[in-house]
């Protein structure tokens, strides 16, 4: 158990250290979504000049978030279906029915091969519609708590993937309760029954908490994956009442350890640093618990030693497993109940990144463009103050000496005691060049590159006040101008698929189980 927690630990601070340039680049998307400088472009401006910056990246961001998700979930149709394959493979238990269903039909005809394969192709064919229909029931309610539907699970998914690059769904986990359900006897007489029930569940994962491998090419490649958990003192403690966790090492950790273990990693502290309105909240440091969860491959001998039930045969083989520690201490260790290709954790790519197994977000995309259009509204606000503000040059010599003060003001009055010998006035004005109209042109032309890079414009947004009237004549005309808005949308959306796959397969082995 001791070597398990110290190989695992040591194997989180590797995927912790991999992923210090990726919480960089996260950290610019942050600032560049709530209108925030870099502190390295923020430490090279004067205290004399504007700190003016449009927020065109939240614009972007939420548009392209409202839009993924009209298309993804359309008002009267699913956007996704389970279907039997052409040839079904079921069960021995399955098979008995139709089987016996044909024979019974027809007592003096010869069965067929093309027959029976046609009665288990309907059977598979009604399997695969009632799963769809529980598997839709579950999705209704698939938060923790019941109250929360998929949808608005993976409204949180995409806004992270658009963010970020990468946004994670994790389960279904499993919460059990003691139900009443009612069941028809073989007599058909309806009864009610007490019984344990197991619901499924999800929880949008925050992406600072999910520490992949970053060394591999795809989630599928990985060598596993850690999960990072801040509980209170009294949350932590209430894990030792669980059946699945082991309740003497937390007990004795507690004992150990007044004031818990938990320290703010940098991109906490650089998070909280972010001014007041747009403060991202981080829990104080006392009296909390920092603890990893990790999902992938151990040993046999480990998974024995943690108390799982493991055949002498399986010993030398690595079993997928999930395992909770804290520090190196180990205190959950249970084999994954799904079969092999079933992920515990859900990845939506925005947009695939051959460097980043995280890919890329959308505020990456339009960086230049952003800063583009910060740098030249920094440069319009600081010559718009320069040239629209009183500019004056005094010859104090000339003024009273009761006037010194050099404040323009209204209704003012200059006294000269010492008129100039040439006649130059004491207080006269300096105009200094205006480039507004320039500085203007700019930020529109910057505008049109994050237009273009992102795809999010206008028209995509549904708004067709400035598209040729003569394309929105018809409402033939209206239909192909909004499949042509939303054409570049199909890429991003076939990530999603490969998503939405990942859900539904493992929502279907849960209720195979379960």
């Amino acid at each position: 158990m001791r070597t398990l927690g110290t190989k695992l630990r040591s194997k989180f601070a590797a995927y912790d250290k991999a992923r210090y340039n990726i919480e960089e680049q996260w950290l610019k998307n942050v600032r560049q979504f709530v209108g925030e400088y870099d502190p390295k472009i923020l430490n090279g401006l004067k205290p004399e000049q504007s700190r003016a910056y449009p927020r065109v990246t939240r614009v972007k961001v939420l548009s392209m978030v409202a839009r993924l998700h009209a298309l993804l979930f359309p008002a009267r149709e699913s956007n996704w279906s389970t279907e039997s394959s052409p040839i079904p493979t079921l069960p021995s238990d399955k098979l008995a029915a139709p089987a016996t269903e044909w024979m019974a039909g027809n007592p003096q005809k010869q069965a067929t091969q093309d027959e029976i394969d046609r009665l288990v192709k309907l059977a598979a064919d009604d399997i695969a519609l009632k799963m769809q229909k529980v598997v839709n029931d579950q999705l209704a309610d698939a938060g923790v708590d019941g109250s929360v539907d998929y949808q608005e699970l993976v409204r949180d998914v995409i806004f992270q993937g658009v963010l970020y690059g990468c946004g994670v769904l994790k389960g279904p986990m499993t919460v059990a309760a003691t139900g009443a359900m009612i069941e028809v006897d073989d007599n058909g007489v309806p009864q009610v029954i007490e019984t344990q029930m197991y619901r499924p569940f999800f929880e949008v994962l925050s992406i600072w908490d999910y520490y992949p491998d970053f060394s591999a090419k795809d989630f599928k490649q990985q060598g596993g994956e850690f999960q990072r958990h801040i509980y209170s003192r009294h949350t932590f403690s209430q894990l030792a009442k669980r059946p699945d966790f082991m309740a003497a090492p937390i007990k004795e950790y507690l004992r150990e350890h007044k004031s818990g273990n938990y320290t703010k990693k940098n991109y906490e502290t650089q998070l909280d640093q972010l001014s007041e309105d747009k403060q991202q909240t981080q829990p104080a440091e006392a009296d909390k618990f920092e603890l990893i969860e990790y999902w992938g491959c151990v040993s046999g001998h480990d998974l024995r030693g943690a108390g799982v039930d493991i055949a002498d045969a399986d010993l030398s083989k690595d079993t997928y497993a999930c395992v909770w520690m804290i520090d190196d201490v180990v205190i959950k260790v249970a084999q994954n109940p799904y079969p092999e290709g079933v992920s515990m954790y859900h990845q939506f790519v925005f947009e695939k990144d051959e460097v980043n197994l995280t890919g890329s977000g959308l505020p990456v995309i339009m960086r230049d463009s952003q800063l583009g259009v910060s740098s030249f509204t920094r440069m319009l606000v600081d010559n718009a103050s320069t040239v629209c503000g009183p500019n004056v040059e005094v010859d104090l010599d000339q003024l009273a000496p009761s006037k010194g003060n050099t404040t323009i003001a209204p209704f003012n009055v200059y006294i000269k005691d010492n008129p100039s010998p040439s006649g130059a006035r004491a207080v006269q004005s300096i105009s200094f060049d205006s480039h507004i109209p320039e500085l203007m042109e700019a930020i529109k032309l910057m505008n049109q590159f994050a237009d273009t890079e992102t795809f999010v414009n206008p028209m995509t947004g549904g708004d067709f006040e400035n598209a040729p009237s003569e394309a929105l004549r018809t409402s033939g005309n209206m239909s192909m101008a909004l499949a042509s808005a939303a054409l570049p949308f199909k890429d991003i959306v076939r990530n999603f698929d490969k998503f939405t796959k990942s859900v539904i397969h493992a929502l279907v082995e849960w209720n195979l189980i379960y």
